[in-house]
């Protein structure tokens, strides 16, 4: 992970051979069919090679490096391999071990705790929701104060799960977060109750649109526009979380690479905003917008379901750290 260190290649020795091999391909500009008529192999066999399908023989590898003209050692090892090799062989090899302080973000329980982040939120927008109830009816403006929803719960996230711990670790180590499978196995689901949930928040942003022509300039038409604005927030939010979606993880990040987790996580307060708010007209207005109600509250059901899928995933992710030269090894493992 750590761009300092010399050795932070995460591939099998069978890729970096493969790899290097069709390096010293293009690097001597020759095509991967000629190759193949030159070796008597099939074109299909060093297509495998390049996409990790199939797997260079020994004889092959002593094949390439008479071919090219280059030791075994070309394909084996890595340029920063090659230069701790020589590094190491040099008796005035004399390393300076140097310590940094890396800051870590202690993201491992929110990961596995989202319904602790959840029902806070929730418990949270009673409250305001309560509040709101008895003072918008004299100004609508004051449901503004729900806007404090999303920013309490960004505070409480922040103080509960953003703990941060300093490691003091030698200049060529690291510490990271770093998952065994990459694919999210959820992703279509995932898909699937995001373009449901948008499509539901578009038609709410309808239904109030034909609704809001038809009333009188007063506290009501107000807070109408209002529970409008915050829908159509939601759909934009909604979009772009849509495609900072991933299908696969990356299989190292650091605590600031959490893009993913962290807009499901906003898509649902907005979402759950958005829910407060029609319940605050829905107060005012009464039996006007029962139907707005429903969809909304489920809306907020798809977007509780989508983070809680994320949250699963990225609670794959373990805190490790890696000690130069050696194995990675897990932080604070819970057996």
């Amino acid at each position: 992970m750590n761009n300092k260190k010399i050795i932070e290649d995460k591939r099998t020795r069978t890729e970096i051979i493969q790899d290097n091999f069709f390096k010293y391909l293009e690097k001597r500009k020759i095509t991967s069919a000629k190759y193949a008529k030159v070796h008597n192999l099939s074109p299909s066999i060093v297509s495998r090679w390049k996409n990790y399908e199939g797997k260079m023989s020994a004889e092959h590898i002593f094949e390439a490096t008479k071919y090219f003209g280059i030791s075994t050692n070309d394909l084996y090892y890595t340029d920063l391999e090659k230069k701790q090799i020589s590094a190491f062989s040099d008796p005035s090899y004399d390393p300076i071990i140097a310590q940094q302080h890396v800051d870590v973000k202690m993201l491992t329980d929110s990961f596995s705790r989202p319904s602790d982040i959840v029902s806070t939120t929730i418990a949270l927008s009673v409250v305001m929701v309560i509040i709101s109830f008895f003072i918008v009816k004299y100004s609508a403006f004051w449901s503004l104060l729900l806007l404090f929803i999303p920013f309490g719960a960004k505070s409480y996230f922040n103080s509960e799960f953003g703990i941060r711990k300093t490691f003091s670790i030698n200049y060529l180590d690291d510490v990271y977060y770093n998952l065994k499978n990459s694919k999210d196995e959820y992703f279509i689901i995932k898909v699937l109750l995001h373009v449901a949930s948008l499509i539901l928040a578009i038609i709410s942003f309808g239904i109030l649109n034909t609704k809001i022509d038809v009333l009188p300039e007063n506290n009501i038409y107000d807070m109408y526009m209002l529970t409008i604005i915050i829908i159509f927030v939601h759909i934009i939010v909604n979009f772009v979380t849509l495609f900072i979606r991933q299908r696969e993880y990356k299989e190292s990040i650091y605590d600031n690479e959490i893009r993913n987790y962290h807009a499901n996580l906003i898509n649902f307060y907005v979402a759950l905003l958005m829910f407060c708010y029609v319940v605050v007209l829905q107060s005012l207005t009464f039996s006007r917008n029962w139907g707005l109600l429903i969809i909304t509250f489920i809306i907020v059901g798809f977007s509780y379901f989508e983070f809680y899928l994320t949250s699963k995933k990225y609670s794959e992710y373990k805190l490790v750290y890696e000690e130069y030269g050696k194995e990675i090894r897990e932080l604070f493992p819970k057996n």
